[in-house]
């Protein structure tokens, strides 16, 4: 996978507000909204099939509070829906993190870090 993707381009992204998703009845994740053009469109749908993904369904975003209880959600999106927050950022590598699996609970640690080309985007 490395050598793959070595051949793409960074990319600067772009955060635009706040957005969640819904795990059914039970909880909620809020998530830092990546503002999504034909660009980055075209760059995540590059990175995902240099690396094997297939997936149907994909929304790049920086999660904030992950699965929270539905009442928590209710207190917080408030605060995050009315709050305008942007920013503008350069992905030049793809951090591979690492964990025991076979432990009740262990921190991710940094396996490895792949760069990204210093090359432009051909889109």
């Amino acid at each position: 996978m490395e050598k793959k993707l070595c051949t793409v381009a960074p990319i600067e992204l772009q955060i635009n507000g706040f957005a969640f998703f819904n795990h059914g009845k039970t909880g909620k994740t809020i998530y830092a909204a990546i503002e999504l053009t034909t660009q980055t469109n075209l760059w995540f749908k590059l990175l995902m099939g240099e690396m094997g993904i297939k997936v149907k369904a994909f929304v790049p975003h920086i999660t904030v509070a992950k699965n929270i209880p539905v009442s928590s959600f209710n207190k917080l999106w408030p605060k995050f829906e009315t709050c305008k927050y942007a920013e503008t950022f350069k992905v030049n590598s793809l951090t591979v993190l690492k964990r025991e699996t076979y432990v009740e609970y262990c921190e991710w640690r940094m396996y490895k870090e792949l760069f990204f080309a210093n090359k432009m985007p051909i889109f």
